[in-house]
């Protein structure tokens, strides 16, 4: 464990309802992931491939308007991959 909390950690949470390493398990009906503040402006790419949803989620980022524009977080599939597969089955 190495105290964060990673993006493909916290979706695993939420889709399973269960701690994932220092991510805290989901709730059985609408989860949320957020992404930390110091993150606004940046890019999460998603090296690994695809991120697997199977609950009901919405993903949080730092607010552009309080902030501004250029704050937005984005992610990237490194132009090798689609960025989500929702699997709406479990919803």
């Amino acid at each position: 464990m190495d105290g964060f909390v990673s993006f493909r950690e916290a979706i695993q949470a939420a889709n399973t309802d269960a701690a994932v390493n220092e991510a805290t398990a989901g709730e059985a009906d609408g989860d949320g992931v957020g992404f930390d503040e110091s993150l606004s402006g940046g890019m999460l790419e998603l090296v690994l491939g695809e991120v697997l949803i199977t609950d009901d989620l919405v993903i949080n980022v730092p607010d552009p308007i309080a902030t501004s524009p250029s704050n937005d977080v984005t992610i990237g599939g490194n132009g090798t991959s689609r960025l989500f597969q929702i699997d709406t089955a479990g919803f």
